[in-house]
């Protein structure tokens, strides 16, 4: 895990309402950019449409949160492609992380944000069960909602973000 990671992992087990959240207007479709890229050292990610926005968001943490669901994505999905894209929507921007594997059970769906809850599917696997806690967390802070779903075949992450015209 990269050292932005392991910093928000041991934030979370502490005290969320420590982690420092700052929003600036920018623009949204290069943070996605460029989270992606730094973390996909290997080019395995395929990053999608990406409809450009400026929106209030907090560049490092989003970076936090796209990494998580990526390596979520590889973990649970290992060898399915996993692609990442973003469109302006009605009022505002929504960023999806989908990956091609089995998806999730959907009896863990309702449970998946919460701390500490690991599903079916995870056994086996290392975690703590913070991981899309986290991502919720994060996301909420910056004035934005997270959803999963199972996309037959697949789970997409869904993250929305109000933005203006």
């Amino acid at each position: 895990m990269t050292s932005l990671t392991d910093d928000l992992f041991l934030h979370a087990l502490a005290d969320l309402d420590r982690i420092v959240v700052t929003c600036e207007e920018a623009p949204l479709h290069e943070t996605v950019r460029v989270a992606v890229s730094d973390f996909d050292a290997t080019g395995e990610v395929a990053i999608g449409r990406l409809d450009h926005a400026v929106v209030r968001h907090d560049p490092k943490r989003l970076a936090q949160v796209l990494e998580n669901l990526i390596a979520n994505a590889r973990k649970y999905a290992p060898g399915s492609p996993v692609e990442v894209s973003g469109a302006r929507v009605e009022d505002g921007y929504r960023i999806e992380v989908r990956d091609h594997g089995p998806g999730m059970p959907p009896e863990d769906l309702p449970f998946a944000f919460e701390r500490f809850y690991r599903g079916g599917n995870a056994a086996g696997a290392p975690g703590a069960g913070l991981g899309l806690f986290i991502v919720r967390y994060l996301v909420g802070q910056m004035g934005g909602t997270a959803h999963l779903e199972n996309a037959d075949p697949g789970l997409r992450a869904t993250l929305e973000f109000p933005c203006g015209p």
